[in-house]
């Protein structure tokens, strides 16, 4: 079961508050990586880097993801 490997490898527990973060820094790193793929000037490569920035913030815990799509 993939929760007795999470729980084996780092012996925490998952709650519904930290699903809730994985699946938004999921999400927002898949549109980082869709926008990265789509550069097309580099200028385009500034709004990226504040969205990474923002990603790291947010497993920092200093700053959130909700409505920044």
């Amino acid at each position: 079961c993939a929760q007795q490997v999470i729980d084996c490898q780092c012996d925490c527990v998952i709650d519904e508050m930290k699903s809730q973060k994985y699946i938004k820094a999921r999400a927002y790193l898949d549109l980082i990586e869709y926008k990265s793929r789509n550069i097309t000037a580099a200028t385009d490569i500034v709004p990226v880097n504040e969205m990474i920035t923002k990603l790291t913030n947010f497993l920092e815990g200093t700053e959130e993801l909700c409505g920044s799509c």
